[in-house]
């Protein structure tokens, strides 16, 4: 029996599924944070709602956990909640999911309460049996922040089995030369969308920008769409109401350039849609992020080769390499690949 506890998110819903129908040699269980998104689920057998983490050290709650064969943590943003709450015995069965922001802001703070927070995480993923990232090269970072080295697996945030959106429909229907941009994923300030919008303010009226900004810092939003008006005027777009699933794709299959000057592993949903979509994208050189995609042979362009590209040669890709983006991912979109990674997991050894 697989013990999940996911954090609450707009993936969360996608991963219960997938583990239920396309990962059921094993029996699952899932701890989530009460929730609208479940509330089709109320009376599943699988899911546990929990009011708030601290739930997690109740009697039956814990028995459970020291029933599970392995535990995995998806999302570890409240991970030093369980410090004094598992099981002791729990941990040596117990694998941590990184999303990215869950450890890229350990020990930015002076806060003591921020640093007691750090230590308990650290804590955490020293006595963790593994870690989980969702990209190659990214365990190096973590490494690199943290100081901790574990053995660690690559594998992804699934999408649900029972998804109905026809890419490849959206794909041949794809055009190009509508003269948009895409400038990060959220308001999170490692989006870094100040830099992108100075980068690109050279091409004046000629482009439209479409910039996501419907989940992260309230503040820092109101800034960015602030000098985002100050540059471009009407042609900046703030997003800011999460679209349904279905119309986001066909959204990103009218951009023609996406800009993701993020400083840490991020956006990729954005990213990988976009490269199978046939879409020119620009990443930050020296990130988790450029060497995964690069090292597995996508062509990516670098945001600091902005500087010296014309109108033309900004929105410029060779067509063989908009089919070659595609062919990896559509390759990569298989539920298979999720599957073998997710096995990989569960079956290692000593862990059932």
């Amino acid at each position: 029996m697989i013990v999940h506890i996911v954090n609450e998110d707009r993936f969360t819903k996608g991963y219960v599924k997938f583990m239920l129908q396309s990962m059921n040699r094993w029996e699952h269980k899932f701890f989530v944070l009460n929730n609208k998104e479940f509330s089709e689920m109320e009376n599943n057998r699988h899911i546990i709602q929990l009011s708030n983490w601290k739930d997690i050290g109740k009697k039956e709650n814990r028995k459970l956990l020291e029933g599970a064969d392995q535990i995995i943590i998806s999302g570890a943003f409240f991970v030093h909640h369980f410090i004094f709450l598992f099981p002791p015995k729990a941990w040596d069965k117990t694998y941590i999911q990184f999303w990215g922001g869950d450890f890229y802001d350990f020990k930015q703070s002076s806060k003591i309460s921020r640093k007691l927070r750090d230590s308990l995480r650290k804590m955490a993923y020293c006595k963790a049996k593994g870690l989980i990232f969702l990209i190659d090269y990214e365990n190096e970072q973590f490494e690199k922040i943290i100081g901790v080295k574990k053995k660690s697996y690559v594998a992804p945030m699934p999408n649900s089995p029972d998804e109905c959106i026809s890419y490849h429909e959206i794909w041949k229907r794809c055009t190009n030369n509508h003269f948009t941009v895409l400038i990060g994923n959220s308001a999170t300030a490692s989006n870094n969308h100040f830099e992108a919008i100075d980068l690109v303010k050279k091409y004046g009226n000629e482009i439209k920008i479409y910039c996501p900004l419907s989940y992260g810092d309230d503040k820092y939003k109101g800034k960015v769409i602030a000098y985002g008006k100050q540059v471009f005027g009407e042609q900046f777009i703030p997003i800011t109401e999460q679209m349904e699933k279905g119309k986001y794709v066909e959204f990103l299959s009218n951009c023609d350039v996406g800009i993701f000057n993020n400083n840490r592993q991020q956006a990729m949903g954005n990213i990988n849609l976009l490269l199978y979509l046939g879409k020119k994208v620009f990443l930050k050189r020296g990130t988790s992020m450029w060497n995964a995609y690069t090292n597995a042979n996508y062509s990516i362009s670098a945001v600091d080769e902005i500087l010296d590209l014309d109108l033309k040669a900004f929105f410029e890709m060779d067509d063989a390499d908009r089919e070659y983006n595609h062919k990896l991912r559509e390759d990569a979109m298989k539920q298979l690949e999720a599957i073998n990674q997710w096995t990989k997991i569960f079956e290692e050894e000593n862990a059932l």
